[in-house]
């Protein structure tokens, strides 16, 4: 009785986006990487050959080195302003409040878009996302909370441009924002009740037995309006 001969598999490996190497009917080895993405959104690839297994991977390696050390590559001629006014109107404003939008607007028309709003994405570095962060702190002489608002609402959009295969790294993952130093001037401001006057302060709640005992709790705890 005739066995049914087992159909062969191609020989083929896969990895996590770092390309495939396969061998062709003629004998052949093929390995392709994804070098880009184009504005329909379809991968764009790099085809290279080898006569043997081993010397097509040596090759991709090459293909796979590049891309990190480069970035993909991508035919969108627009630049980071651009782009990220779109993510802010498609992405951003739907999940966030309007308040919250209006003052993402703000960061980004006042301090991203003038420093670097030009350049195309694969062009930022992080030194570039360092300075822009310094200047606010020491030439703008911003508060913090607004530098770190800043650099979140940059840092999210760059996130969602790796996610989309437009860059590969985030270049804002390593700025870092030094907290200025305490204006010594203002801390010997006192903003208690002076000593002289709480005699007099605790005089006059005492006849209420509710001011007292909110008043004193204050007080004590060193607690604020907010």
């Amino acid at each position: 009785m005739a066995t049914k001969k087992a159909s062969k598999k191609p020989n083929t490996r896969r990895g996590n986006n770092e390309g495939s190497i396969y061998q062709r009917p003629d004998g052949r080895w093929t390995a392709q990487v994804t070098t880009g993405y184009g504005n329909d959104g379809k991968a764009q690839r790099k085809t290279v050959y080898g006569k043997t297994r081993a010397e097509a991977a040596v090759k991709m390696s090459g293909l796979v080195s590049d891309v990190y050390k480069h970035g993909y590559t991508t035919d969108m001629a627009d630049n980071l302003e651009t782009l990220m006014r779109h993510w802010l109107m498609i992405y951003k404003k739907p999940e966030v409040s309007s308040r919250t939008f209006e003052k993402n607007m703000t960061y980004c028309r006042l301090h991203i878009f003038p420093a670097i709003g030009r350049f195309k994405l694969k062009e930022i570095t992080p030194d570039m996302v360092q300075t822009l962060l310094v200047n606010m702190l020491e030439k703008k002489k911003l508060s913090i909370d607004v530098v770190k608002k800043t650099k979140f609402v940059l840092s999210q959009f760059m996130d969602y441009a790796v996610d989309n295969k437009h860059i590969v790294y985030n270049p804002t993952s390593k700025a870092v924002i030094r907290a200025r130093d305490r204006d010594r001037s203002k801390e010997s401001e006192y903003k208690a009740i002076r000593k002289e006057d709480r005699a007099a302060f605790v005089k006059a709640i005492s006849t209420s037995p509710f001011w007292k005992a909110l008043c004193y709790t204050s007080m004590l705890g060193g607690l604020r309006i907010g």
